[in-house]
């Protein structure tokens, strides 16, 4: 798999987490020139488009960030939003949509570790696990344990989860987010 990513799905992109950190490291990454590829916020807060997009904006001003300075307004423009149930595979379907033709995209989960198992099988069930990272924000397991370290990640023929070993990584506040400009995935905490 490239190193480089063509689309960022963030679950639970309305959380407390994305308002404080997650959307000021997406404007840093557009600053650097890292970032420009679409960012597929999924949660279920009962929104549009339009009202992610405030939010974010909101949590730029909360960060003491202009949300008219052109970084961050490029984000902004950057994001899509799928609003829906983690528990129906229509939001799945309705994430694949918004994600188009990007054959390599990472999955940041701003979630509950009790979430990752349902939205690695969702993923799966969309057809987009294969080749694609799913970066975790919550630690999980021992050091050196994959997908099995994670309770509820679906198992296939021959035990196998529905993410391969080397498609889950795990990362400590957005940590995940340095992983679109660099090597996608990556595990900084080792």
């Amino acid at each position: 798999m490239s190193d480089k990513v063509d689309a960022l799905v963030i679950f639970g992109a309305t959380g407390d987490l994305a308002k404080l950190e997650t959307f000021p490291a997406l404007v840093g990454l557009v600053r650097r020139g890292v970032l420009d590829v679409p960012v597929v916020g999924v949660a279920k807060s009962g929104w549009g488009l339009e009202q992610f997009r405030d939010y974010a904006s909101a949590s730029l001003k909360l960060n003491g960030m202009d949300p008219a300075e052109p970084a961050a307004a490029k984000m902004i423009s950057l994001l899509r939003y799928v609003d829906g149930d983690l528990g129906d595979d229509a939001t799945y379907k309705a994430m694949s949509d918004e994600i188009g033709a990007a054959q390599r995209v990472l999955f940041y989960l701003e979630v509950p570790p009790v979430l990752f198992g349902r939205i690695a099988q969702g993923i799966a069930t969309a057809g987009r696990a294969a080749g694609n990272r799913v970066m975790v924000e919550k630690p999980f397991g021992a050091r050196g344990r994959g997908p099995g370290a994670v309770r509820g990640v679906p198992r296939g023929r021959g035990g196998r989860s529905a993410l391969d070993d080397g498609e889950l990584r795990r990362g400590p506040a957005h940590g995940g987010l340095l992983a679109v400009g660099g090597r996608a995935g990556t595990d900084p905490g080792g």
